[in-house]
Formats: C-alpha cells, sequence, structure tokens
C-alpha cells in the first residue's frame, strides 16, 4: 500500500486475480462431468474384489466381448462399441484406432455407430478425421448436429450453422444458441434458447447456455434465475452448479454461494480442485482470508493429483499473493515464488497478475514487462489495461499510468481498483483534479462504498474544491486508520481549517511511521505539496503552517526505485518546485 498524505493507491487489481472470468457456453449433449458424491450408508463388503477392480474387469470383459464381435463381424457398429470399450479403459490409443476404423466403415445408415465414433475422436483430439468421414455424408437431424460439434471443434463455426439451417426441433435450436453464445452473438441466441427450452424444457444445457447469453447482456438477475434452473434440472452436473456459483460471485451475492456450497455439501459432494476454488472465494469475500488460504492448500493438492497444470498454477499463485496479504510471508518471498510460478507457468495470466500485486520496485519492473509482453496478445482487455498501468507506476512513467488507469476504469467502472487507480493517475500524477473529480464521483455513486473507494473520492473531491463534501464523505470512515485522518487534515486545510488540518496530519503520520518509519518523509513531502497546490503557503498563513508541518525528514536511500516517491517526485517538477520539498 502506498501512504500519499492520505491517498490510498489500494487494492490495485482487476476484479478477480483468479482467471476464471464466470460461467462459459456448454455442448448440449456433452458428457460433462458429475460431481463425486460421498456415500452416507454402509456399503456392503465385496469378499474379494475392491469396486475399482470389479469396474476395470467389467471393463475389461466388454473389450473382449467387443474384440471377439469385431473378429467375426468388422462392421461399423462392431468398431464403434470397441471403441467405446478402449475408452472405458482409457485406453486412448486404441480407442482413436478403433474409432476410425468404424467411421470410415460407416455410412449415413449407422447414425449410433458415425456418431459414436465421432464423439471419441474429438474427444481424443482427431476431430479432423470425424470431419473428413462425415462432410460427405447425407446428413439426417442427427447427424448434421454430430457434423456441427466437430466442425465447432475445429473453430469452424459457420459450416456448423450452416449444417442445421433450414432444420427444426429444440434440440437443433438449442445447438444453434450454443454456437451463437460461443461467438459472443447473445441477442441472436437468446431466442433460440428459448424455444428450446420451450420445446423441451428438461434441456439443462440451454438453461446454462441463455444464462450466460442473458448474463453478458446485463441481465444478471435473469441469467441467475437460468443458471439455478440448470443446476437444478441437472443436480449431477459438475459444470452447471460451478456456473451458477460462478455468477453469483460475480454479482457478489456471497450469502446465496454460500448456501449453494451448503447444498453440495449435505448432498455429500466431494469437492474437486474448481469447487474448492469457488469455496476459497466464497470465504475470501466473506471477510474469513485465513478459512480461504487453508482451502486454497486443499484446492493445490487436489489440482496436483487431477493433473491440472492450469488450475494448479492458478492456484499456488493466487495462495501465494494471499499469504503475502495476511502477513504469513514477507513481499521478497512472495516475489520471489510467484517468479518462480511464472517460469514453470509462463502462459498463466493469474500468475502474472498476482505478480503484478507483489512488485513494488522500479528495478523489478523489467521482469514483469518481459512475462506482459509474452502474454499480451492473450490477456483480455481489462487484464492488458491493468498490468500496462502497474508497469507504468513502477516505471515512473505518470502519462502512461494515466491513460493505462483510464482504459482500465472505461473497462470495469464496477471495479474499485480501477477507479482509485483512475483518481490517483489523474489527480496525483498528472494534477487533472477535475478529471479525477469526475471519477470519483461516478465510482461513488456506483460501487459499494468502503473506506478505502471514500477516502480516494474525497481526496479527489477536495483538491477539486470541494472540502465540506469531502469531509462529509469522510466522516462514517474516521475509525479506520491514519490514511483517512490524513484525508480528513487535508479536506480540512482546503477549507481554510489550518490548525485542525495539521493535527490531523500530525497524528497521521505519528500512526503510519508505526507501520513503516520512511512513510514520514513521504508524508511531509506530500504535506509540502498539498498545502502549496491549494494556495495556502503565503502572508499569515505561512508561519503558521511552518509552525505546525510535519518535520522534513531524509529521504531513503532507496527512493529512486519507489514508486510512491517517483510519482511525488514527478509532481513536484511538474508544478515547478524543487525536490525533495518541504515547509
Amino acid at each position: 500500500m502506498m501512504v500519499a498524505i492520505g491517498l490510498l493507491d489500494a487494492e490495485l487489481r482487476p476484479a478477480d486475480r483468479f482467471t476464471s472470468e464466470g460461467a462459459h457456453p456448454v455442448r448440449p449433449g456433452s458428457k460433462a462431468p458429475t460431481m463425486a458424491t460421498s456415500s452416507r450408508k454402509m456399503s456392503p463388503r465385496l469378499d474379494e474384489t475392491t469396486i475399482g477392480d470389479r469396474v476395470t474387469a467389467e471393463a475389461e470383459y466388454m473389450r473382449d466381448r467387443a474384440l471377439h464381435r469385431v473378429e467375426l463381424s468388422p462392421t461399423a457398429n462392431t468398431w464403434a462399441r470397441l471403441a467405446q470399450a478402449y475408452a472405458a479403459l482409457c485406453d486412448d490409443a486404441n480407442a482413436v484406432s478403433a474409432a476410425r476404423a468404424s467411421i470410415a466403415l460407416a455410412s449415413a445408415a449407422d447414425t449410433t455407430s458415425v456418431r459414436i465414433a465421432a464423439e471419441i475422436l474429438t474427444q481424443h483430439g482427431d476431430a479432423l478425421s470425424a470431419y473428413d468421414a462425415l462432410l460427405p455424408m447425407e446428413k439426417s437431424t442427427a447427424l448434421a448436429i454430430t457434423f456441427a460439434t466437430v466442425a465447432h471443434e475445429l473453430g469452424r463455426t459457420e459450416e456448423a450453422l450452416d449444417s442445421l439451417s433450414g432444420r427444426e426441433g429444440p434440440l437443433v435450436e438449442s445447438f444453434i444458441g450454443f454456437l451463437l453464445v460461443s461467438r459472443e452473438e447473445y441477442q441472436k441466441a437468446v431466442g433460440h434458447l428459448r424455444s428450446a427450452l420451450f420445446g423441451y424444457p428438461e434441456d439443462a444445457d440451454a438453461a446454462m447456455n441463455l444464462a450466460v447469453a442473458l448474463f453478458a447482456m446485463g441481465a444478471k438477475k435473469k441469467a441467475i434465475a437460468s443458471a439455478l434452473r440448470a443446476s437444478r434440472t441437472a443436480p449431477g452436473r459438475k459444470d452447471l452448479s460451478l456456473g451458477y456459483l460462478e455468477m453469483l460471485l460475480e454479482v457478489g451475492d456471497v450469502a446465496r454461494a454460500a448456501s449453494e456450497i451448503r447444498r453440495l455439501d449435505h448432498s455429500g459432494v466431494i469437492a474437486d480442485a474448481h469447487s474448492l476454488v469457488i469455496q476459497a472465494r466464497v470465504r475470501l469475500m466473506s471477510g474469513e482470508p485465513a478459512r480461504a488460504l487453508a482451502l486454497l492448500g486443499d484446492a493445490l493438492a487436489e489440482a496436483k493429483s487431477e493433473n491440472n497444470p492450469t488450475l494448479e498454477a492458478e492456484i499456488a499463485a493466487n495462495r501465494e499473493t494471499l499469504r503475502y496479504d495476511l502477513g504469513k510471508i514477507d513481499r521478497d518471498s512472495a516475489r520471489r515464488e510467484l517468479a518462480s510460478l511464472m517460469k514453470r507457468f509462463p502462459d498463466n495470466d493469474a500468475v502474472l497478475l498476482n505478480f503484478c500485486h507483489v512488485v513494488h520496485r522500479r528495478s523489478e519492473a523489467p521482469e514483469l514487462r518481459r512475462a506482459f509482453e509474452h502474454l499480451d496478445a492473450a490477456l483480455s482487455p481489462e487484464r492488458r489495461a491493468y498490468v500496462r498501468h502497474q508497469l507504468a507506476v513502477l516505471e515512473g512513467d505518470s502519462e502512461g499510468a494515466a491513460s493505462s488507469a483510464l482504459d482500465w476504469f472505461e473497462l470495469e467502472k464496477d471495479n474499485p481498483a480501477a477507479a482509485s487507480a483512475a483518481v490517483l493517475a489523474l489527480g496525483i500524477g498528472l494534477q487533472r483534479w477535475k478529471e479525477a473529480e469526475k471519477v470519483a464521483r461516478f465510482a461513488l455513486e456506483t460501487i459499494e462504498p468502503s473506506a478505502s473507494l471514500a477516502n480516494n473520492a474525497a481526496y479527489a473531491i477536495a483538491m477539486a474544491g470541494y472540502p465540506l463534501e469531502a469531509k462529509k464523505i469522510l466522516e462514517p470512515w474516521m475509525n479506520s486508520g491514519f490514511v483517512v485522518k490524513a484525508t480528513m487534515g487535508l479536506a480540512c486545510l482546503a477549507h481554510d481549517e489550518l490548525q485542525k488540518g495539521m493535527r490531523l496530519y500530525r497524528e497521521a503520520a505519528a500512526e503510519a511511521e508505526r507501520v513503516d518509519f520512511d512513510s514520514r518523509s513521504l508524508m511531509a513531502i506530500y504535506q509540502a505539496l498539498i498545502v502549496r497546490q491549494l494556495g495556502l503557503y503565503d502572508g499569515d498563513r505561512r508561519a503558521v503552517l511552518e509552525a505546525t508541518a510535519l518535520v522534513p525528514v531524509e529521504l531513503p536511500d532507496d527512493w529512486k526505485d519507489r514508486p510512491d516517491f517517483l510519482r511525488l517526485r514527478n509532481a513536484c517538477l511538474h508544478n515547478g518546485y524543487s525536490w525533495p520539498l518541504s515547509l
């Protein structure tokens, strides 16, 4: 945190450091995994074999039987059944080989065999073989949907839509809706998905895809209702339950999210890594960071056991940052751990975002810039703007910080961190207080109030010429720490209450010094700058201010490596003041 005479640098980051960005569209008919549930009843004992052994033995029996049938009559149907048997045993190479044999022998009349073979090929990364076999076939509606599945998997969404054109039925409507949502054509998708649900109300995929479309269009209450419908229609579907939870977290409905997690727990659900992450996010939003940290530890172990390196990186990065935020490790340790994670997982944006959070030195900017340039093209616009802002701050680029902060704020106007970044960069960085005031007022009107938001907004509003309004904004938060007290001091000075304003500064500086000794040097310079910017450093007032000012303190040896001092130095030079400034 930067102490800037009352301005909080806040928790400057995108709304969520996790890579997950809400619920995603689900392909109709996809065989999504179900949540594993623990039995509440005593299971019957097996005398000679475990349940796992019995399942494997049965799968091996089915494979041997399918092999025998292929030997007797090698048809599209027998090869498809053999492919299924191999897939059940996780024998991927033989499953793909058998599926290729099946689809090579199949005709349009072999609908079931073609669909089985195409599904196995697509699931095992050989959608092109399925596409080549399906393309020349005359397609029934069922095969047209199978072809659309394969074409979509290959990124040929237009072909997928063309294959369904002119066809009717709830599943066709559901699949068209899915394709349109995947292309972010949400308005077009809604009509098809509602038609699908009218024809077949039990279509959980259509309900979830409708939720995704509505959420993207801003109809969040309707979206959450549709996501709830999807999760209740197919209560065993993990993807649907987690999609519903993601939406609840997106709108900050922690109570309903916690309730949903309790419901799943009471149902005997054994959580996987993703659901443990969701639970950790709920705990964080509920103000229980220690419990969240424990859940992230469990999630990390689960992600490793699931052999999911992407999720492992995401969890590990957030866990290290939370350990730092809770004081479990110091900043240098957190930076080293996250730098190591960036080397192991260079393509993971969650690791980059967390690294952004812990780097506070100009000398650390080159490492961040290299990682950013590697991932730049893959980042979402808001995350790109956030990292650009952090880089500009580290490098002491006031113009770049303001430009990227405004970009970020335009993309995430409901994010208090983006608003804080814009207020700080425009106000202190460039002295454009009227623009900072505009951002501050918008944030106060649209974002849930907090001490940090009130403090930053009041700072800009006071500097823009409205000190009484700033004082009213701060009054409910005066017990929130020395930063708010310092900002109240600023508001008092701006209202020409010199004695009270300087007293509040001294009290705030004394409290801040107990947290960070160098903060007194920083606050003394800020005080000198603010007094001049407010036009108070003249005549009789000058003597009063000098008598009650904070005693100047020498700059720390490493000030040139610290963005908070660099920003202040730039502000002084911008106004034509000497450096370091004092009263």
